[in-house]
């Protein structure tokens, strides 16, 4: 693609920085586990925005909900990440599974640990794979990446002159993102699976000056993951033999996200340990994002190689750059908030195509 193809836009998007503005993402992404208001685990997102649409609960794929302010000007598509079994068969249990596989593994989980639930066969021999086979499988129409295009499509059809927002928990976070980076769109995930891989292996485009196959390097994204550092899915190190993960059929073994990360070092602050019972959205929401005053903002210092948390007013301006890194990478797997409206103010600068 010919480089005068992009340009730079400013496009309305959250803000980033806003504790209330994330919390009501957070809730938008939890209640993507959850069909109906009224349910316990249902979360009042407050302000201006409200349910519009549902999608994919009678199936058994993409599922989640469709939020709207009240001028029709901003809407939030938040999916649902993966619902977790040992033993597929449940709602949505054996499809989420299958694409965590697919996206998320080297090879479709084969060559792996013998518990991972094997999605594909394209290995060609020991330690290699065929890419186009992956890319394939990856695109298959009930895959989760094209269902999500296609959301999308049938969402601008419904609302053509408005701001397209995405959510999302986990697997949820991760095919938000992707959508995101397919179509330019503002995007803030929650303790999202690494996603850089498979936006590589999808060929999604990518501006002047980047690699294809290095999307954790790009820069003006659109894309914030927020997540923290005792969730082993959300770092990346939930791939081991005796990892729960690969114990329940999943084969993690990705590392990077696009965009940027906004950790809450829980670690450090806290002294939690490492486990995926810390993957929870409910918890996340409740025992993080609520207990901290401020979002912490990843600052990456190209020019003195350093990293450190900020809390900036303009997320737009500096927390676009992308990376590869993760805190505290060597582990090992073993209330009330007022919402009264979701900040629009904030631009969001996105490589866009021409």
């Amino acid at each position: 693609m010919s480089p005068t193809s992009w340009t730079i836009d400013e496009i309305p998007g959250p803000d980033i920085t806003d504790k209330a503005t994330v919390l009501s993402l957070a809730y938008m992404a939890a209640n993507a586990y959850v069909e109906e208001e009224g349910h316990p685990e249902w979360e009042e997102v407050g302000g201006s925005y409200n349910r519009s649409a549902d999608f994919g609960w009678e199936g058994d794929g993409l599922r989640g909900h469709i939020w709207v302010d009240t001028t029709n000007s901003t809407v939030v598509i938040g999916l649902k990440g993966t619902s977790v079994a040992v033993f597929d068969g449940e709602g949505t249990t054996t499809n989420d599974k299958i694409n965590d596989n697919l996206f998320f593994s080297c090879c479709c989980a084969q060559q792996g640990q013998w518990t991972w639930h094997q999605v594909c066969d394209c290995a060609t021999s020991t330690y290699s794979c065929n890419n186009t086979c992956v890319v394939q499988a990856l695109n298959e129409e009930h895959r989760y990446y094209t269902a999500a295009k296609e959301l999308y499509s049938n969402v601008t059809e419904i609302f053509p002159d408005a701001n397209i927002w995405l959510s999302g928990h986990s697997l949820g976070g991760a095919v938000s993102s992707l959508l995101g980076l397919t179509y330019g769109l503002p995007t803030v995930t929650f303790e999202a699976v690494p996603e850089a891989l498979a936006a590589g292996r999808l060929g999604l485009p990518v501006p002047p000056g980047a690699e294809q196959m290095v999307h954790q390097a790009r820069q003006n994204t659109g894309a914030f993951h927020v997540g923290h550092t005792a969730d082993p899915i959300y770092i990346g190190t939930c791939n081991g033999a005796t990892a729960t993960c690969s114990f329940a059929g999943y084969a993690m073994e990705s590392s990077c996200h696009t965009g940027v990360e906004c950790v809450y070092d829980v670690v450090a602050d806290k002294g939690w340990r490492v486990g995926v019972g810390t993957h929870k959205i409910r918890s996340v929401i409740h025992d993080v994002i609520m207990k901290y005053d401020k979002v912490p903002i990843f600052d990456f210092n190209q020019d003195a190689e350093s990293h450190s948390h900020s809390h900036l007013p303009d997320p737009w301006v500096v927390g676009m750059f992308g990376r590869d890194y993760h805190y505290h990478r060597p582990y090992d797997d073993d209330d009330d908030v007022d919402i009264d409206d979701i900040d629009l103010q904030d631009a969001w600068v996105v490589w866009m195509q021409g």
